[in-house]
Formats: C-alpha cells, sequence, structure tokens
C-alpha cells in the first residue's frame, strides 16, 4: 500500500490558561472544584502538574480542601474544538451535560487501577480487543492512560492484528496510508465503521466507535487512528487523547477505580457543552 509522506499535523501546544474556579457544595454530596479548561490542549492534560501525585495541583487541591481523592476529565475534540473546551473536576460529580437529563456517571463502566498509583501513571488491565465481536490477540502488560501521546500506541503484534480486523471488518474503500497511520480510508463512501471494544479487568466494555477511531486526514480521508509502537513498547497499549475525546474519564484513588461514559455523542452532548449545576 502506498504511504504518503506528508505527517498528520499535530495540535500545537498552547499554554494552560483556565476560567476562575467553582466550588461546588451541598449537604448530600462532598465539595468539588470544578474549572472548565479554557484553551488547554488535550495532550498537555495528566502530566505532572495534573495527575494526582503528591505535588501536582489537583493533589493540593484535595489536601487543602479535604476533597475525595478523585479526578475526573472531559476532553473535547480536537476536530472540532469551539469556545468551549472541556473540564477538569477534583473530588467527584454530579455531571449534568445538556440536553442528556441524567448524572452522566449513572452510565459509567468501572475497571480497578492497576499498580502503584501514587507515581502519577495510571494503569488499567485490557484483557482483550473486539472488533465486531471478534477477538484481537494482544499480549499481556498494563495499559497506560496517557492525554500527553496524542494517539493511542500498540505494540507492533497487537498493532498487525487491530489492522487486520479492522480492516477485514469495515466496508469503508481503502486509501493510500497517511503517516503516522497505517490503515487509511475513502470517507466519501458511507461510515460503516465497526466498534473497537476494549475488554477491561472486572468485565467493562469501553466502546470506541468511530468518532474516536478514525482521524479525519482531509476532506476525503479517514485515518484509524492507532499508532505503531514497535517491539520495545513499555506498555503493550498506551492510551492516547484521541481515544478519550469526548468521554467523561473519572480516576478514583481512594476506590483505585477508573471509570469511564464511553462517547457521550451517543447521547446528543459532548465535552464541548456548558455544565449546568445543582440539578
Amino acid at each position: 500500500m502506498q504511504t504518503l509522506t506528508s505527517p498528520v499535523p499535530t495540535p500545537p501546544r498552547r499554554s494552560p490558561h483556565v476560567a476562575p474556579p467553582t466550588m461546588l457544595s451541598s449537604s448530600e454530596t462532598p465539595p468539588t472544584y470544578y474549572t472548565p479548561l479554557m484553551d488547554i490542549s488535550p495532550w498537555l492534560l495528566m502530566g505532572p502538574s495534573v495527575s494526582l501525585t503528591h505535588l501536582s495541583i489537583p493533589s493540593q487541591l484535595v489536601s487543602m480542601y479535604k476533597f475525595p481523592p478523585k479526578m475526573s476529565l472531559c476532553l473535547p475534540s480536537s476536530q472540532g474544538m469551539g469556545p468551549y473546551s472541556g473540564d477538569l473536576w477534583i473530588g467527584g460529580g454530579p455531571f449534568y451535560y445538556p440536553p442528556f437529563q441524567k448524572d452522566v456517571s449513572t452510565i459509567f463502566a468501572s475497571t480497578p487501577l492497576v499498580g502503584n498509583n501514587k507515581s502519577g501513571e495510571y494503569l488499567i488491565d485490557v484483557k482483550s480487543i473486539q472488533i465486531s465481536g471478534k477477538t484481537v490477540p494482544i499480549l499481556n502488560g498494563a495499559t497506560k492512560i496517557c492525554t500527553l501521546t496524542p494517539y493511542t500506541v500498540l505494540h507492533t503484534s497487537i498493532y498487525k492484528a487491530l489492522v487486520t480486523a479492522f480492516v477485514g471488518t469495515t466496508k469503508m474503500a481503502k486509501a493510500p496510508a497517511v503517516k503516522p497511520f497505517g490503515a487509511c480510508f475513502l470517507s466519501n463512501g458511507g461510515r460503516a465503521v465497526p466498534v473497537i471494544d476494549l475488554v477491561l479487568g472486572g468485565g467493562a466494555k469501553w466502546r470506541i466507535h468511530g468518532s474516536n477511531s478514525l482521524v479525519k486526514v482531509n476532506k476525503n480521508v479517514v485515518c484509524l487512528g492507532f499508532v505503531d509502537g514497535g517491539v520495545k513498547t513499555k506498555n503493550p497499549i498506551l492510551l492516547g487523547g484521541f481515544q478519550l475525546e469526548d468521554n467523561l474519564v473519572e480516576f478514583d484513588l481512594k476506590a483505585s477505580k477508573f471509570s469511564f461514559s464511553s462517547s457521550l455523542l451517543l447521547h446528543n452532548t459532548s465535552c464541548t457543552r456548558d455544565r449546568l449545576f445543582g440539578m
């Protein structure tokens, strides 16, 4: 397959700028620190300053205000960022994203965090990957969640198996590959996009739909948004920012649990919608 040499441009890294925070509290729920992530690139998040390590900003807030040790992120789409660009929550919900009328945490699925959470790394156990019900073989090892990585990076063996399964299932016509991606398709022939399921420890499934699996590289071409990381990867799967977009995710260090909504677009909302409080 022909590969185009022109790489996909990565959105520029911008200096963080946050709007004034809001302190939320009620007699029924613990206090929560909330701030919209105004003008923050998704890939700047969850670095040392935003993780829940003892020197990080969220950890300082947890200690100062006695918040529950939870951090929640809702990252906006990098392919259509508007003036409102996501949310960071410290201390938990509730989370309301209109027009969806329920607290989004009611649709959470959860899986245990594994390893030493104090390191600032967030690790989960991906048991298998399924595409339209067909299992993709993977290697043993913890999956790291890191928005500093634009797209999910896979060990070569997993990457090849994923691409083979995806190409064999989709009905989209192939297009020349565009670096750094290895599988691209014509976007004008319909979007029969297979769902990619991450089967996690505890039995939960993280469903990755087309908005989180296909990257639009130009008006006619989309590419499978996963990257070949070679055979010497530290983690067999490094889950990147693109796959997290328009998903509300929560890291609960006290319960050692990672919770996620899967795509909010399925509920006619997104991480670029303004919040409502007190519902």
